[in-house]
């Protein structure tokens, strides 16, 4: 298998994964990995469906899609494709499919009026405009429930379903960015109250969008609807397939919802392809209660660990270790993979509880059990907004004392990196919020380092360097990168980062990089690597991404390799995410003629930022892009370890130079 670098000096690249001091990320063995798997039993203790269909074949449904199209339908098409799915399905006579069309500055189904929110109705393939909104904001809570009631009035039924077409941002963000308004998204009270207002009680709510199946969410909509059917990652770009499950919904308006959407995971499982990273599941909402009460308890044992026993450590290294999701950027964790990684006792019931929820989950990626957390760890200044938000969807101090404990002791063991190499200041101050834990902190005075600083100084050891700490030292490690700079002569240009590394016999870390760095058709490009995964069967993915621009406009160029594709390959391009905003959905085809311009951070001999500058020659797309691993050239580029800590801070081994 192989890495990055193709010389026999950087062979040890091959074995390595990311994140871990151990240099192996395995797959906790304990998680109970619904895929392709369905849980149809019914508890007694769970209240009735909302939902009562007769089942004497003179049922009705309504589907009611708020399609918003953003830059989704403006740059690819989208909305419009998923449109084209819905057109092609047989709705038979008891299925009513309502939308709702707006937020793009333009549609390339060229019926949709950009300029207002329309409303339609589909008949025997035929798009019927029924309505129009005007023009409005449809990130906005009173655009959503103002739909829904216009929906469930003209199209009345038996059974509802609603699907929230957009990006989604997990809890931080939300659904729904209008980009003709360029304003914020639609947080989950938002959600809440349209739903509130609209007073429609839904059979299931489905997200066709990023992030949205979450713990969080599930606890929102739970008085709202039976189910919820949303994407613990990520969506391709391409999203649900919809011609399947509408026919055989409209065959069968009182299809078992499980089934129905045992069919539209499997579908659009199919429909997103090998390389793309796709999950979705469909989650009994009627089991959330139990799970989330449970799940406060195992939070509040967790807590009073942290305060009583001096046990931060085994809930930081836990949280750094669980399956993160969207690239880690919106601090969302896999639920049963956390709870299982801290080893508490009843972590186990805990799990079995988020499984029962959990009918049915299916996708691309290893370790997704079905609902994510939102887990502040990277960005604790998203934390107090985050506060806010589950407290409004009636999360309350029983679920959130625990995470008010954690983030005050990792703030508090924060310290000023500023003098780091290339690095910012991470300072603020969280001592003025309400939910700061002062009680907490005070228990950990001992434990936090005065040093503001620490270069981690290495030593030559055989033919190279390495960084040798105690024991102790690494326990409290929680992260490891390779960070390569490039001198141009004028100063210092950034190549990427990579969390690769390995061990000697010793236990020391060693520093190694052999000059060989990726390439697009035979050039160098600043490269950042996002995920490393090896699974069960000895098969292994990676996935990275460029900063570029294509044609113009900033984008990230992601590359992909594989024991499927071991020589790499360019995906495409995707949109740059930003967090509080949504997350970027799916990848885009290069077409011929695409021209695409790397650029990279640059920094002067003192390590000071100096500008974001391109980087190399312009290509052009012209039948493919190759990807390979080129010598780096005459320059020499320095060469650091940048090692993260349980509260978060960043050290720097001294640098190494690579001719």
């Amino acid at each position: 298998m192989r890495r990055f670098f193709r010389s026999a000096a950087a062979a040890f690249l091959a074995a390595v994964l990311m994140l871990y001091i151990s240099g192996c990320r395995e797959e906790n063995p304990d998680v109970s990995v619904r895929t392709h798997g369905q849980n149809t039993a019914v508890a007694e203790d769970v209240r009735g469906k909302y939902t009562a269909l007769k089942g004497d074949g003179t049922d009705t449904v309504t589907v009611m899609v708020y399609m918003v199209g953003s830059d989704l339908e403006t740059e690819d098409g989208c909305a419009s494709s998923d449109l084209a799915e819905m057109l092609q399905a047989d709705l038979g006579s008891r299925m009513n499919l309502v939308l709702q069309t707006g937020g793009a500055k333009s549609w390339t189904d060229r019926r949709i009026n950009a300029g207002t929110c329309q409303r339609w109705r589909i008949r025997s393939g035929e798009l019927e405009q029924i309505g129009d909104a005007g023009d409005m904001d449809m990130s906005q809570s009173r655009s959503l429930s103002d739909f829904i009631s216009f929906a469930a009035d003209a199209c009345p039924a038996d059974r509802y379903c609603l699907i929230l077409w957009n990006h989604g941002g997990g809890a931080i963000s939300g659904f729904g960015y209008d980009e003709r308004y360029d304003s914020e998204m639609m947080p989950l009270e938002a959600i809440d109250a349209a739903l509130t207002k609209a007073a429609v009680r839904f059979d299931f709510v489905g997200f066709d969008a990023c992030l949205m199946a979450t713990i969080e969410t599930a606890f929102m909509l739970e008085r709202h609807a039976d189910y919820l059917i949303a994407s613990e990652e990520t969506e391709p770009g391409s999203g649900w397939a919809y011609t399947g499950w509408l026919t055989a919904l409209g065959a069968d308006p009182a299809v078992d919802t499980v089934t129905l959407g045992q069919k539209i995971v499997d579908d659009f499982t199919e429909d997103a392809g090998s390389f793309e990273a796709a999950t979705l599941s469909v989650v009994d909402l009627r089991y959330i209660p139990a799970a989330y009460e449970r799940l406060c308890t195992f939070l509040s044992e967790a807590r009073d660990k942290i305060t009583d026993d001096g046990d931060y450590k085994t809930f930081s290294v836990a949280r750094a270790e669980a399956k993160a999701y969207g690239e880690g950027d919106f601090e969302q964790i896999d639920v049963q993979d956390y709870v299982l990684r801290t080893g508490l006792p009843d972590a186990q019931e805990v799990c079995s509880l988020i499984s029962r929820a959990v009918c049915y989950q299916g996708g691309t990626v290893a370790g997704a059990s079905g609902l994510a957390m939102y887990f502040p760890y990277k960005a604790l200044r998203w934390y107090d907004g985050m506060h806010d938000t589950l407290s409004a969807i009636g999360m309350g101090e029983e679920y959130t004392s625990f995470f008010d404990c954690f983030v005050s002791v990792m703030a508090a063991g924060q310290v000023n990196t500023s003098a780091g190499p290339f690095a910012e200041s991470r300072e603020e101050n969280f001592e003025s919020y309400s939910w700061y834990d002062e009680d907490a902190v005070e228990s950990y005075s001992d434990f936090y380092s005065d040093e503001e600083f620490r270069e981690l100084p290495i030593q030559e050891k055989g033919d190279g360097y390495v960084l040798s700490l105690s024991d102790e030292q690494w326990e409290d490690i929680v992260g490891i990168e390779l960070q390569v700079y490039l001198d141009d002569g004028n100063g210092y240009c950034e190549l990427g980062s990579d969390p690769v590394f390995e061990f000697d016999e010793d236990g020391d870390l060693m520093i190694l990089y052999d000059g060989y760095w990726v390439a697009v058709n035979g050039q160098i490009i600043p490269f950042f690597t996002e995920s490393y995964d090896e699974y069960d069967d000895g098969s292994w993915t990676n996935y990275g991404y460029a900063p570029c621009s294509v044609n113009g406009v900033d984008k990230e160029l992601v590359l992909y390799w594989g024991d499927d594709c071991p020589d790499g390959i360019v995906l495409g391009y995707r949109n740059v995410t930003e967090i509080g905003g949504p997350a970027a959905k799916g990848v885009y085809s290069l077409t011929d003629g695409d021209v695409i311009s790397f650029y990279t951070d640059r920094f002067d001999y003192e390590g000071t930022f100096v500008r974001t500058a391109d980087f190399g020659r312009t290509i052009v797309v012209d039948g493919g892009l190759d990807v390979s691993y080129e010598y780096v050239g005459d320059g020499e580029c320095i060469v650091y370890y940048m090692l993260t800590d349980i509260y978060g801070n960043h050290s720097w081994t001294e640098s190494v130079i690579a001719a």
